[in-house]
């Protein structure tokens, strides 16, 4: 009888440990699973700001395009006034010489 309640005591001590490793295994799984939802979290933020930095990106290159286009169009302008003025005063191509060099050449004429 003794030889029993002694297993029987080994046997319920064997159950509260492995009920003790399982709570400790559910606890270790539910803090991996918190531990993957942040990460899913941090992930989903960075995909955020990574494709927030590529709509800015094309924007800028947008706005570099317009403007080197801008640029392109006020160059053709530039050079038909200059072109066109050169035909109706030979004094304007002093002006594309310098500020400085025109004043000169214009005393000249004084």
């Amino acid at each position: 009888m003794k030889q029993q309640e002694h297993d029987r005591s080994a046997v319920e001590l064997n159950i509260k440990e492995l009920e003790h490793r399982l709570k400790e295994q559910e606890h270790e799984r539910s803090v991996a699973e918190l531990k993957i939802k942040e990460l899913e979290l941090k992930l989903k933020e960075q995909e955020h700001q990574r494709s927030v930095a590529e709509l800015k990106a094309r924007e800028i290159g947008h706005e570099l395009l317009e403007t080197q286009r801008t640029k392109a169009m006020l160059q053709i302008k530039v050079a038909f006034f200059l072109k066109t003025a050169r035909l109706y005063n030979p004094v304007v191509h002093l002006f594309e010489h310098g500020e400085s060099n025109a004043k000169l050449n214009l005393s000249i004429f004084s």
